[in-house]
């Protein structure tokens, strides 16, 4: 086995090897290094014929060899971390490249020494199971036209986060080099791997809406499949199926599947692949399995914050099972710890990024998290509460804008995170969960649903944003759903003369009224609706405005007739739309400007008696106005001054 390992990682290392050689030998600074592994890369190649007989020969001695690919991935991971972090100093983008590289070389090395996938396996897998295959197939195909259904146009305005996430993407903000450059850096949160994924969509798609959507919507379709599995596992084929489904028709999940403005999206679908993994590699004792747990979960952590609760949760789940349970875990610690030594080799650049960055790293808590940035004094000084009753107003806060609170932040939605059908099937489900929390599995469920929930009101504000953070364990509250499902059919199957068609009959009714409610509730009442930063002018005039200019260009200079409170700068989704044509703010009187040519003048209501002045200074032009929700937006002039 280990002969075989060691030919497969043969190759990667040779070549990757070779490239990098290359790479520093044709840089005068670099020459050294590269000298050096051009050297290493021969020694590669002379010493292969040798190395694979004397193994093949020698069984025995290659068994000696067995934990060589755990060693050599974690050597090219600190290697990769000596590259992004040890010169990050010196600003060298070979580096980074390079770190990348090495990095990549050692997810191979594990991917390819402890995990054994056969096509046949797979074939025969979806031959045995072509109807489930395919239902989930079609329900997955059902979920995508949910997400990318006029994807540029719904919602109709880019809100001023989704502008930052675009312009993060294209390294259009004012950041530090590190953060652009380093691939294992973030950016208020935002693991510079996801912002390359979205400047890849922008570059081959152009500076607009549905670029920039296009990432979560992929996100969004592969939840679906991803839910599916791990219910599957915990609740069995038809439960999950039903879970899939409610989580497809979901008006929140649809909508931000929909928006770039937040990141919890791609946890919907990272976090129960990863989870599915784990606890199935853990009650199966599977080190393939949990390898791959290891490799996605770190692959989390370089997108977003939530793979920090994922960690924590593992952790807490592992010391209770061991408790209450432990023959799963004496049964599993080599695999446990190839698990660990796994995602430490995947995060360690990163980790060795944010002790060398911990005021970037930390940006985002404390902006919002509730001790970081004061909040929580602030809340202790204006009630007198004791923190205790603060932190239990935030927990039961949380819970209730699963079921009862309307959605706020980015959304604000008249109706909770998960509608009523859903929610009913919910606290159903959770209920019986709760009943069975001593079985391993239900334990798991409760563990990753309630972590969230705890995670939330504990350590991050402000509360307008618990709907939407809620996201990370929106799989959970539909599996949850499911197993509520999977009680009702089962009581009222045997309650009824027609058993299982009684049970069918009733499911059916349930899921098209759940379908219809989710369709009415984000396709009627909020896309065709005005509710999206309902009221606030600034933030969706921004979006308007910088469609109209990326539609007028070419032209050489455009100005913004505006003030204090709205003025170009105000919303990064002007900058994005735009494509950061000139634009320069006259928040007095306009009088006259030295620019000639082709020039376009923004101007916002309050200021729409100064049309007149601009028509009088340049005449002839093309006015343009432009109406949202029925009042005026703003008006665009775009005139030829010689």
């Amino acid at each position: 086995m280990i002969y075989y390992i060691i030919r497969k990682l043969w190759v990667p290392f040779f070549f990757g090897s070779s490239v990098l050689a290359v790479v520093y030998t044709g840089n005068e600074k670099t020459r050294l290094i590269g000298l050096f592994l051009l050297v290493f890369s021969l020694s590669l190649l002379l010493c292969a014929e040798y190395l694979f007989k004397h193994l093949k020969d020698y069984p025995e001695r290659a068994k000696a060899l067995k934990y060589l690919p755990i060693v050599c991935a974690f050597i090219l991971s600190l290697s990769a971390t000596f590259f992004s972090s040890v010169l990050n100093h010196e600003k060298n983008k070979t580096s980074y490249a390079t770190s990348l590289v090495l990095w990549t070389g050692a997810g191979i090395t594990i991917f390819l020494s402890y995990i054994k996938v056969k096509k046949e396996n797979i074939k025969d897998y979806i031959i045995k199971n072509k109807k489930e295959t395919a239902a989930i197939l079609i329900l997955t195909l059902f979920a995508s036209l949910f997400r990318f259904y006029l994807l540029g146009k719904i919602p109709a305005i880019l809100n001023g986060d989704e502008g930052w996430t675009g312009m993060a993407a294209l390294k259009m903000l004012p950041a530090a080099e590190n953060i652009y450059n380093n691939p294992f850096s973030s950016f208020e949160g935002f693991g510079r791997l996801q912002l390359n994924i979205f400047e890849f969509f922008i570059r081959l798609f152009g500076r607009n809406a549905f670029a920039l959507r296009l990432f979560p919507a992929i996100s969004g379709v592969l939840a679906i499949p991803a839910t599916y599995i791990l219910a599957k596992y915990i609740l069995g084929r038809k439960a999950a199926l039903i879970s899939a489904f409610l989580l497809a028709v979901s008006h929140t999940h649809i909508h931000f599947s929909r928006t770039s403005a937040v990141a919890y999206i791609h946890s919907s679908w990272l976090a129960p692949l990863e989870l599915y993994l784990f606890l199935s590699g853990l009650m199966e004792r599977s080190r393939n399995k949990l390898v791959i747990a290891g490799i996605i979960l770190g692959i989390h952590f370089l997108f977003y914050f939530e793979a920090w609760i994922i960690a924590g949760f593992l952790a807490i789940f592992l010391l209770i099972t061991f408790i209450i349970n432990r023959k799963h875990i004496l049964g599993n610690l080599t695999n446990l710890i190839y698990f660990t030594a796994t995602v430490i080799i995947i995060i360690l650049p990163y980790i060795a990024w944010s002790f060398n960055n911990p005021a970037d790293f930390s940006a985002r808590w404390v902006k919002e998290g509730s001790f970081q940035s004061g909040w929580m004094d602030h809340e202790l000084n204006i009630t007198g509460k004791p923190m205790f009753l603060i932190l239990w107003g935030r927990v039961s806060g949380v819970f209730l804008s699963i079921f009862a609170l309307p959605s706020r932040d980015f959304y604000w939605a008249p109706v909770p995170v998960l509608h009523y059908i859903t929610a009913a099937l919910f606290l159903t489900g959770l209920a019986v969960s709760l009943l069975k929390i001593r079985d391993i599995k239900h334990l798991f469920l409760n563990g990753w649903f309630w972590s969230g929930i705890l995670s939330i009101g504990i350590f991050a504000i402000p509360p307008s944003a618990d709907s939407y953070r809620l996201l990370m364990i929106l799989p959970a509250m539909v599996i949850l759903a499911g197993l509520g499902w999977k009680k009702i059919a089962q009581l009222l199957g045997d309650a009824t003369a027609g058993g299982h068609t009684g049970y069918l009959n009733w499911t059916a009714v349930l899921l098209i009224t759940a379908l219809i409610l989710n369709m009415k509730t984000y396709f009627i009442d909020f896309a065709r609706s005005c509710r999206y930063l309902s009221g606030d002018i600034t933030g969706r005039g921004p979006s308007l405005i910088g469609e109209y200019l990326r539609k007028e260009y070419p032209f050489d200079q455009a100005y913004f007739l505006g003030n204090d409170d709205y003025r170009y700068g105000i919303s990064p989704a002007l900058n994005y739309l735009s494509g950061e044509v000139p634009v320069e703010n006259i928040p007095g009187l306009f009088q006259n400007t030295d620019k000639r040519g082709s020039l376009v003048f923004i101007i916002i209501p309050s200021r729409q008696n100064e049309l007149i002045t601009l028509k009088q200074y340049a005449p002839g032009g093309k006015v343009t106005r432009i109406s949202d929700c029925g009042e005026l937006a703003f008006i665009g002039y775009k005139t030829e001054l010689d």
